[in-house]
């Protein structure tokens, strides 16, 4: 996973995709720092507004939760497809700020190529939400990967053990986490704006970057899962239980 810094919960209409929690057991996010309420944006969201979808991903990426997963019940998209498009996309809204850290690209796909092996070869074994591409808020204690709650103080806690609502999502109902979401720091504010990776930006406000004062806020303390829902990076995020 990659922990990575700053940038700013409204967020496009969820009502047809999935609103709950996910996590990754493995230790595959990669971790960085950068210095307390540095508002610059890094080099992969610099070189973001280059990156392109296919015509095909874009459609993915507009599915509803139900729709998307008719298509690959009925083998019309496989979970690796699923996978890179919302990979691309996280990339590509990088300067919103939305995740606290990333899972790797290489950790992703890996799950997403053994959820298409279960639907392939286990059909009847197949789970609820498999191989649906989630994030997670950074306060849900994830095994093996950093849980901040967009904190300093807990920038190295790495918890031994999973949220329930998170080894239900993940292990139960067979979701892929794609990163942790930025927030107001431990759940205190409404903007997404008190966190100590920096704000995180309304998708749909004209400025996409923190250091613009016409950018807008996220809303929070969630400011980080609606984003990257809004924004298209996944399908769901973490605040209900199944």
């Amino acid at each position: 996973w990659v922990l990575r810094t700053p940038q700013w919960s409204l967020g496009r209409s969820t009502q047809s995709r999935l609103v709950a929690t996910t996590h990754s057991t493995t230790s595959s996010f990669t971790t960085h720092h950068q210095r307390h309420r540095s508002y610059t944006a890094t080099a992969t969201a610099t070189t973001a507004t280059t990156l392109q979808l296919t015509p095909s991903q874009q459609t993915l990426l507009q599915l509803s939760l139900a729709e998307l997963q008719t298509r690959l019940a009925d083998n019309e998209v496989s979970c690796v497809e699923v996978a890179q498009a919302c990979l691309t996309q996280r990339q590509r809204v990088a300067q919103l700020n939305a995740f606290i850290s990333e899972a790797s690209v290489e950790h992703v796909l890996q799950a997403a190529e053994t959820a298409d092996k279960r639907r392939r070869d286990c059909p009847t074994e197949v789970r609820r939400l498999e191989g649906i591409p989630v994030c997670i808020k950074d306060n849900y204690c994830t095994e093996g990967v950093t849980t901040t709650c967009a904190s300093k103080m807990l920038g190295g806690f790495i918890p031994p053990y999973s949220a329930t609502v998170v080894d239900r999502l993940l292990n139960g109902a067979g979701c892929i986490s794609i990163g942790k979401t930025n927030m107001d720091e431990f759940g205190m504010g409404s903007g997404n704006t008190n966190s100590y990776y920096g704000p995180c930006v309304n998708p749909y406000s004209k400025s996409k970057t923190a250091k613009d004062d016409s950018a807008r806020v996220a809303g929070g303390s969630s400011g980080g899962t609606a984003a990257a829902v809004a924004s298209y990076a996944c399908y769901g995020y973490a605040e209900t239980i199944l």
